[in-house]
């Protein structure tokens, strides 16, 4: 399957295309990680496979609302 095929199916089956499907599993993990709690902001932040904590944060707040240290009050 080449990659403009991929493209069109991650966009037919999901409704997003496949850094969106990406980015929201890796935020959805890190929120799991929160949940759990016993780790950091930065060390969820590296697991969860962001680089830099500024987009983290800044992703966090779009898919959920909150940012990751108020998460926990906020669920």
């Amino acid at each position: 399957m080449n990659r403009v095929t991929f493209y069109g199916r991650m966009k037919q089956l999901n409704q997003e295309n496949p850094g969106e499907f990406i980015r929201k599993y890796r935020l959805k993990k890190a929120a799991g990680l929160i949940k759990e709690g016993g780790k950091t902001i930065n060390e969820i932040c590296t697991e969860a496979g962001f680089q830099s904590l500024s987009h983290f944060r800044k992703s966090f707040k779009e898919e959920f609302g909150v940012i990751p240290s108020k998460f926990i009050d906020a669920v």
